[in-house]
């Protein structure tokens, strides 16, 4: 999206939140108006329509409830600290309440609540970024865009360096399984060499091992059963019943030392083959192990490399946004109420109430103190004293600023090292109503 266009949908905004009841409640001497209340056995559950949110007050501490039904009129819209949402803007083209399911209102208003509090947060954003000098936004410029092109230069020779090295450990995974692929064969193979060597003898010629004399007798017994000399030997060491031949059990007995002799060598050859063979697979395991592991680093790497680009990236272009905004002299649409604005050293704290769905909270200082990127703020919920957000100066000067979109009672406590001087303001927005948004051409 081109980034006057982007400009044009955030200045547009959205238009107001469309109240869905009046009634009106006091609590701790407090006044809340343009909510729903929902009365429970010891408490009451007040729902704020601006925010979606809701709260539960104790009954004992409630000194009046007014319920005026979904009349539409906020209550009490001129007092002080209290919220009202009397004056809402609804956008033409939307269809009117009365047609819609609460499932629809509810997501209409929460469409309203998100786009306002990106208006706020642009404005905000907007509003500091101007009051830097024409030095000090060009500086800041430059250095975000260094920035997101090293981050990336970084995110891709990282993911280079990942891939060369996922490639070595591919490459080693192969050969260790080729090698204990090739060891087996040649294993079976030095096996069937020995065996083949104890029986050579009777390949070639199954007389060899006999003498003239007991070949002669050999050929006299195969012509009387009438057999060639081979076969008759053959079916007689198999063990088919002939007359005995001393000297034939003097071969057959040769013949198995051989084979007996083979059985050990190829015993001895099997284990020292399937020795190497276990040390390739537990290689191959531990490697198949390291590549996993590597595996797993590597996916955090690369997706806290690919984030921190995105990040500076979105950064740099939301600087160019804003630049560019200035350049086109956008002048702010939201309206706020001020609580409080005090310059401060060391530790400040201030407490205020909120009744508006959108509390802002700025600190201003001179970022061209060395102490600049010092300074701490924490926001806490004054009634339970839980922390509700923190922020520090260390962020570009465009993000001094807290959003914090509940109604409330808040304590707001910065700190700061000796020797820096800054200013907190605090203020709630005072009306919803603003202008549709404009038309993209």
């Amino acid at each position: 999206m081109p980034r006057t266009a982007f400009i044009v949908l955030l200045a547009a905004a959205a238009s107001s939140l469309i109240p869905a009841s009046a009634d009106t409640i006091v609590y701790r001497g407090r006044e809340y108006s343009g909510v729903t209340i929902e009365e429970l056995s010891n408490q009451y559950v007040v729902h704020f329509p601006d925010t979606g949110r809701k709260k539960y007050f104790r009954k004992e501490e409630v000194t009046s409830v007014q319920r005026t039904g979904n009349s539409g009129q906020a209550g009490s819209p001129e007092r002080t600290g209290v919220y009202s949402a009397s004056k809402p803007a609804v956008r033409p083209q939307e269809p009117e309440t009365a047609d819609l399911t609460p499932q629809q209102i509810a997501l209409q208003e929460y469409k309203q609540r998100k786009r306002i509090r990106a208006q706020a947060e642009f404005e905000a954003a907007f509003e500091h970024w101007s009051k830097l000098t024409d030095e000090q936004r060009e500086a800041l410029l430059a250095s975000a865009v260094d920035q997101a092109a090293a981050a990336e230069a970084e995110r891709q020779q990282t993911a280079q360096a990942i891939a060369d090295q996922r490639q070595q450990f591919d490459g080693e995974r192969e050969a260790r399984r080729v090698s204990a692929e090739s060891t087996a064969v040649e294993r079976d193979r030095t096996i069937n060499e020995t065996y083949a060597a104890a029986f050579e003898v009777q390949d070639v010629d199954p007389f060899s091992y006999l003498t003239d004399r007991e070949a002669q007798h050999t050929v006299a017994l195969a012509d009387s059963v009438g057999l060639a000399p081979e076969e008759f030997l053959e079916e007689y060491l198999d063990g088919f019943a002939y007359p005995p031949v001393p000297y034939f059990e003097t071969g057959r007995r040769r013949l198995a030392d051989a084979l007996d002799d083979a059985d050990v060598e190829a015993y001895w050859i099997e284990q020292e083959y399937n020795a190497r063979i276990a040390e390739e697979s537990r290689a191959l395991s531990q490697l198949e192990g390291e590549a996993r592991r590597f595996d797993r680093r590597s996916k955090t790497v690369l997706r806290s490399n690919a984030d921190r680009a995105r990040r500076l990236a979105s950064t740099a272009d939301y600087l160019a946004v804003l630049e560019d905004a200035r350049a086109a002299e956008y002048e702010p649409s939201l309206k706020y109420r001020s609580l409080f604005s005090v310059e401060g050293k060391g530790v400040t704290q201030r407490h205020i109430s909120a009744a508006a769905p959108i509390l802002r909270i700025d600190w201003w200082l001179d970022i061209s103190s060395p102490l600049a990127n010092q300074l701490t703020i924490r926001v806490y919920d004054s009634v339970s004293e839980k922390p509700v957000k923190a922020d520090s100066s260390a962020t570009l000067p465009s993000d001094h600023f807290l959003i914090i979109d509940e109604p409330g009672d808040y304590l707001v406590e910065a700190e700061g090292p000796e020797g820096l001087t800054y200013t907190i303001e605090a203020k709630e927005l005072q009306d919803l109503t603003l202008p549709p948004p404009a038309e993209e051409e």
